[in-house]
């Protein structure tokens, strides 16, 4: 036992839920420690490997991916000695495995970030036998240590234990196969988290371990590095802010100042200003941007990199405190022309060390110079350049591409009725990137999802590897997910023409595969696959005891049901003949959004929950820059909410009806 005055770890009971959360499923084992009774609590394991110190197990004498549990108790560890652990740990485990080390008494020297930095080194250099972990750590204010290694949903298993407990960095860490991830300043391939442990948006730790940069210095360095021998040379530098990442020693001269000092007289003869992150911090940006504008050269470029973009879709302003402002997908349109047209490019690229993807924003009032600069990097597949010219002055107000939406909320805000939404996604069968993206997404949010999962094709771990996502709750998407429709007739797993017996065997079969998997968590609701049920086999869903029933928009309707009928009525992706799926435009989607709730507000249509259909595993980044988008305008009015599945398919409900 371990006792602080915060709260308490005890280890040996933590090693027992540890144990009781795995072995029913686990039939591999191997555990290492000092004590000797560490086999007890695996006795469900098929299988118990028992090694009495680390120091004298590596190599661990097991095979590649034998191992389903992995737990290490010792008295220390040293920091040289878990170096060559970890990837020992990563080669004996299996692709669903888990470990857990509890390490009472570190060496000094064992830092959480030094730890980390060990584990993504090690992930950098697995290539193509790279996965997606989670790291958690649970530590006490004496730096007692309990660190849970494994797939997603590895640390909710531990967590449920210990409600009081400081969790003080839980991360995925991602590599992707083939990629080589790197620093571009200094060719390190150890990351580290970032300033108050922060990781990057794709869950990566994002400070490069050689240099300390983060993913704004590596993508500068990347966009001048893109430039041919020679054109950065000729010119005079103005560099606002931060310094990392750029190669003064590439340009002429340079002169380096605070945002704050920009104002302050300077000769007007820059070839190329710099600022990385600084416009934010400046209550008038628009003032500190032509300022620059002004200290540059005829044919001089300014390069600035903004926080954040690519996340939002609209940015924020706040008036008391800085940050001021927190730039969205329209900051090309924010800056507009100082006294003559201004060209703008605007280029997405992936920072080199950690993947993310970022934005940099070129600005010149010569239009050679922006032709040069946009072939130059359009010869580098890693860049995706959009050009721009902007001719609008000073005042020009950018579009906001949610404008209709807050329009028609403001209107159900000054009536006070609740303006309800729901949230539903299809296909679900596994953990994967896109799953916890959407978890990630939900929490950020505070909105709920129903997860229609198939039960066919769902992994047996499913359960498991979803426990610590709160926001999620799961509903039965038919059964295979395969239609039995005649050629040239639209999809259909459950149309008419099918033997009722088979039916109702895989209606049965499915619901009884999902309550096992994710007990209380599921919500007995049938979405059928393409949203198509034939009305003879709508009776049998009452039969196995469903509550509830989900299509999509306008499919028939089922009068005569005691089920409760909520549709989804407006999906986020566009499909293809041939089942790909793009995000659609999002003037489109708004304008869509808006038809829906004014006929509800005007009493044109039933005021049923109004459904967003996503799609997980088949989103991009621009569609889930709209889910964000659309979640932060509906939180702005007081009205709306967002109800989960359990609050709209209920039994009370279901006796209303």
């Amino acid at each position: 036992m371990i006792a602080n005055e915060g709260w308490t770890v005890d280890f040996e009971l933590l090693e027992q839920r540890y144990a009781a959360t795995y072995a029913a499923q686990a039939q591999r084992v191997l555990r290492i420690g000092t004590r000797q009774d560490l086999t007890v609590p695996y006795q469900a394991a098929k299988s118990v490997l028992a090694i009495d110190a680390l120091a004298f197990a590596l190599p661990l004498p097991v095979e590649k991916g034998s191992m389903d549990v992995l737990y290490v108790q010792c008295d220390t560890v040293q920091v040289d000695l878990l170096w060559f652990f970890i990837p020992e740990m990563l080669r004996v485990l299996s692709p669903t495995g888990t470990a857990l080390l509890v390490v009472p008494r570190p060496a000094p020297a064992m830092a959480r970030e030094r730890v980390a930095a060990m584990l993504a080194d090690v992930l950098a250099t697995q290539g193509a036998n790279s996965r997606l972990l989670e790291w958690l750590e649970l530590t006490s204010d004496a730096g007692e240590v309990v660190l849970v290694v494994g797939p997603p949903g590895a640390g909710g298993r531990i967590a449920p234990s210990y409600p009081d407990a400081c969790f003080v960095w839980s991360a995925q860490l991602l590599t992707v196969g083939g990629e080589a991830l790197h620093c571009n300043l200094c060719g390190s391939k150890c990351f580290l988290p970032g300033p108050e442990g922060r990781m990057a948006s794709n869950g990566r730790p994002p400070r490069c371990q050689g240099c300390g940069s983060l993913e704004r210095h590596r993508v500068v360095q990347k966009v001048l590095a893109a430039a041919p021998a020679g054109f950065l040379g000729e010119r005079r530098l103005l560099l606002v802010g931060d310094a990392t990442g750029v190669p003064t020693s590439w340009f002429a001269s340079t002169d380096r100042v605070s945002m704050e000092d920009v104002s302050a007289p300077r000769s007007p003869h820059y070839g190329a200003a710099i600022a990385c992150h600084a416009l934010e911090f400046v209550r008038d940006d628009r003032a500190a941007f032509d300022r620059l504008l002004e200290l540059l050269a005829a044919d001089g470029w300014l390069m600035c990199v903004f926080p954040g973009v690519l996340e939002r879709e609209v940015g924020v302003d706040a008036e008391q405190s800085a940050p001021f402002h927190r730039y969205g997908r329209d900051v090309i349109t924010r800056f507009d022309c100082a006294g003559s047209e201004l060209h703008v490019l605007e280029i997405e690229l992936r920072d080199p060390g950690c993947g993310v993807p970022l934005a940099a924003h070129i600005y010149t009032r010569d239009p050679q110079i922006a032709r040069q600069m946009q072939r130059w990097l359009g010869m580098d597949d890693g860049f995706r350049i959009r050009a721009q010219m902007l001719p609008e002055r000073r005042g020009a107000i950018a579009k906001d591409p949610f404008a209709p939406l807050r329009a028609e909320l403001e209107l159900w805000q000054a009536s006070g009725r609740s303006c309800l939404f729901w949230w539903r996604d299809d296909d679900l069968v596994c953990a994967s990137p896109e799953l916890n993206k959407m978890a990630l997404v939900a929490a950020e949010a505070s909105v709920p999802v129903l997860a229609a999962v198939i039960p066919a094709r769902a992994h047996d771990r499913l359960g498991e590897d979803t426990r610590g996502m709160t926001g999620l709750s799961f509903c039965q998407h038919g059964y295979a997910h395969k239609s039995h429709a005649a050629a040239g007739a639209l999809s259909s797993e459950f149309g008419s023409g099918r033997p009722p017996a088979e039916v109702a065997r895989e209606i049965a079969e499915g619901r009884q595969r999902l309550r096992g998997l994710f007990g209380a968590r599921f919500i007995p609701v049938f979405v059928p696959p393409w949203n198509r049920i034939a009305a003879d086999f709508v009776p049998l869903l009452e039969e196995y005891r469903f509550l509830g029933l989900s299509q999509y928009k306008d499919e028939p309707s089922h009068p005569d049901s005691k089920l409760i009928v909520v549709n989804s009525h407006i999906e986020i992706l566009r499909w293809s003949a041939a089942s790909k799926a793009t995000c659609k435009p999002t003037p489109a989607l708004v304008l869509e959004l808006v038809k829906l709730l004014a006929e509800r507000r005007l009493g044109a249509t039933e005021p049923e929950p109004l459904g967003v259909l996503s799609h997980h595993v088949a989103m991009k980044d621009d569609a889930w820059l709209f889910m964000r988008a659309l979640f932060a305008v509906t939180a702005e009015f007081s009205v709306v909410r967002w109800l989960s599945g359990a609050e709209i398919f209920s039994a009370a409900r279901k006796g209303a009806a």
